[in-house]
């Protein structure tokens, strides 16, 4: 009986890893949210991906994301990076409907955290000419905690709260650039790169937004995020908090040892950072 039990039991898992691998719901989104052409353009869709040259003028017309099924394949431990076919021509198919003429800075952006992963493939739709046209703040870029001369601790942690904060900017519909903590921003703060304006060659590209998050902490898991948003559009900052991580939650080692701890204060880190940005509007629309 406990064998026939057991059996029963793989026999269940295998079946929900079968059915993991074959879902694919490839959700697709455009932020802000505007009219959707009801004639949208026929022939192919250029797409650049993130450090590609782009050699015209162009204005963004917006965001689009592919949200990807996260199944067997697609784990931590086997995943490529590569951003499947049919999710880069989910890309085009979006640029299209709002009427754009190629698809720049495409990117991957997966985060597998102990609460919560996703996987978009993500890149900006523009359309060819300089042309001014006015839009919602879409670009955000995540400024470095640390710099070439910050220890390793410090380098990994800022990877850490960086990667969870893409995750949430992204899932809200904003374009999201990580510029690397060597950026030639000469200092990584706000009031830096506006007084000096380097903004867009340190971020890679112009952002609408600058954002910056600092920590700090303890060796007990416990310690505080903050973090300041400032829209260059509106010339103001939009954004200031601080959240703590709950230390209790970190305490609670549900797996139990050093695995359960690590776990628990990654998964604190992700809570705080998700109630930190909060503030931060939804401005994507799922398309189809």
């Amino acid at each position: 009986m406990r064998t026939y039990f057991f059996s029963r039991k793989i026999l269940l898992v295998i079946g929900i890893l079968f059915l993991l691998e074959a879902c694919s719901f490839n959700r697709g989104f455009i932020a802000p949210e505007q009219p959707i052409s009801g004639n949208p353009k026929t022939g192919d869709i250029p797409l650049y991906m993130l450090g590609d040259d782009v050699n015209f003028p162009y204005t963004v017309a917006g965001h689009v994301f592919v949200d990807l099924s996260i199944g067997y394949a697609d784990t931590p431990l086997n995943f490529t990076g590569k951003i499947p076919d049919n999710a880069k021509e989910k890309l085009k198919n979006l640029a299209r409907k709002i009427d754009a003429d190629a698809v720049i800075g495409v990117v991957n952006n997966s985060f597998y955290g102990w609460t919560i992963a996703t996987y978009y493939a993500s890149g900006l739709a523009v359309t060819r000419g300089g042309q001014s046209r006015v839009r919602e703040d879409i670009i955000a870029c995540l400024l470095p905690l640390a710099d070439e001369q910050s220890d390793e601790k410090l380098v990994e942690y800022d990877s850490e709260v960086r990667i969870i904060a893409r995750h949430v900017l992204t899932s809200k519909g904003y374009y999201v650039l990580t510029p690397a903590i060597d950026a030639p921003s000469g200092n990584s703060s706000i009031q830096a790169l506006l007084k000096n304006n380097m903004s867009r060659v340190t971020c890679g590209m112009q952002p609408d937004i600058l954002i910056r998050i600092y920590a700090d902490g303890d060796e007990t898991g416990s310690g505080t995020f903050k973090a300041a948003a400032y829209s260059l559009n509106k010339s103001q900052y939009i954004m200031g908090g601080s959240t703590p991580t709950d230390p209790d939650y970190v305490r609670a080692t549900v797996f139990g040892g050093l695995s359960g701890y690590i776990s628990a204060k990654v998964s604190a880190s992700e809570m705080a950072i998700s109630k930190l940005l909060s503030p931060m509007p939804k401005i994507a629309q799922e398309v189809d």
